[in-house]
């Protein structure tokens, strides 16, 4: 049994944790073939999870606002197929975007995508919806390139493991994970594991700053859930603003 309990250390471990966060990548990219609830991994909400209005201090007609909001969406994305519908005559665009989320791992990637309806009127009336933000996890290129060449790397591992084992317990093996209220829970439990976790061994330790490894790993992965939640968080805030003064813009400069 203590043979057993050895051989599944290190490299082994290793590579069993990442043959399961590739089974878990390859779960979710099959189940895009399948309607949206299913490809994204939890229930679509028909309702907006946020909506900010604005008018144009100019009052501009519906098409001004339409000309600045396309001129916006070019100079802000650098891909023009994240406009998924444009109704000039109801003055509506939906946009379906994704963007990259820094976190602290080199290992594994995150990011934030989620579909925004813009709907103008005449006046310089504006409305931004936001509906089903979610951070969708992959194993980076740089940890697959390892796991390809069979060599064990402990930090990978942890990370993955974090990754993989709240896909698996908490959002049903999806890789696509809401952000909502459930991931906030999840970021305050690894805050409060945090918390509750020896930071030094002794005085000496403390002077000098040498963190015990069981805080070392629990502050890494504590980062790692609170940036990409934070991040999200700053993201959408920075568009609406963006937004807010590309519709305000008036067209002589």
């Amino acid at each position: 049994m203590e043979a057993a309990a050895f051989a599944f250390s290190g490299k082994n471990r290793y590579i069993c944790i990442m043959n399961i966060f590739r089974t878990l990548i390859f779960a979710a990219v099959v189940g895009l073939g399948a309607p949206v609830a299913v490809g994204q991994g939890f229930a679509v909400d028909a309702r907006p999870v946020s909506s900010v209005t604005g008018t144009a201090s100019d009052s501009p007609s519906k098409s001004e606002l339409l000309r600045r909001l396309r001129r916006w969406v070019a100079l802000t994305f650098d891909r023009s197929d994240v406009v998924d519908l444009l109704d000039a005559d109801n003055g509506t665009v939906v946009l379906k975007w994704s963007a990259p989320l820094t976190q602290p791992s080199q290992w594994i990637t995150a990011s934030l995508g989620e579909t925004c309806v813009i709907d103008m009127r005449d006046g310089g009336r504006w409305r931004l919806q936001v509906y089903a933000p979610r951070i969708s996890w992959a194993v980076s290129e740089t940890a697959s390139m390892l796991d390809e060449m069979g060599m064990t790397n402990e930090e990978a591992a942890a990370d993955t493991r974090l990754i993989g084992g709240l896909a698996q317990r908490v959002y049903g093996g999806s890789m696509d994970w809401p952000a909502d209220e459930t991931l906030d829970k999840v970021v305050a439990a690894y805050l409060e594991q945090l918390d509750g976790t020896q930071q030094f061994r002794n005085d000496r330790d403390r002077e000098r700053g040498r963190a015990t490894d069981e805080y070392r790993a629990a502050e890494r992965q504590w980062h790692i859930l609170n940036d990409v939640r934070r991040g999200a968080e700053q993201y959408n805030t920075s568009l609406v603003q963006s937004l807010s003064r590309a519709l305000s813009l008036p067209a002589d400069f």
